[in-house]
């Protein structure tokens, strides 16, 4: 392996922000270690836009501010709706279930399927998955 030269982090720096090939390190006080292999993986600290950032720049993230839940009106009422929603109950057993009196005194923001359809159609995406075939020079049994 060849030397490289890593420089050495010691108790009196605070906040330490060192770029080192592209990976950031940051360290609270403590000496920090760094062993560089080559052909390794690198760690790209800050580059490109992450699923928080993306998150917070939806239309909605102002009003997530004023309420975790939003479009539900709270956390109770989000338990619900994630309850029905995950549930195998049909659309039309949902508006029964949604038709009970004392489902009613719970006062929730949507009064029937289509409406609880639409209140989660709010809901921010989640992350996509990505994925890669990775050619081996060794057969395997199954792709890589």
């Amino acid at each position: 392996m060849p030397e490289v030269d890593v420089p050495q982090f010691n108790a009196e720096d605070n906040m330490l922000d060192f770029d080192f090939d592209g990976a950031r390190f940051e360290d609270e006080g403590e000496a920090l270690n760094v062993e560089v292999y080559e052909g390794a993986g690198t760690c790209y600290a800050g580059d490109g836009v992450t699923f928080l950032d993306l998150f917070d720049a939806d239309e909605y993230a102002e009003c997530r501010k004023e309420n975790l839940f939003y479009p539900f009106a709270s956390k109770e009422e989000w338990e619900v709706a994630d309850f029905l929603l995950r549930s195998p109950l049909s659309m039309a057993a949902i508006n029964q279930f949604l038709e009970l009196p004392m489902i009613h005194q719970l006062k929730l923001s949507f009064r029937n399927a289509k409406e609880l359809r639409s209140h989660a159609e709010m809901l921010p995406k989640g992350p996509s998955w990505k994925c890669q075939a990775i050619p081996s020079p060794n057969p395997t049994k199954s792709p890589i």
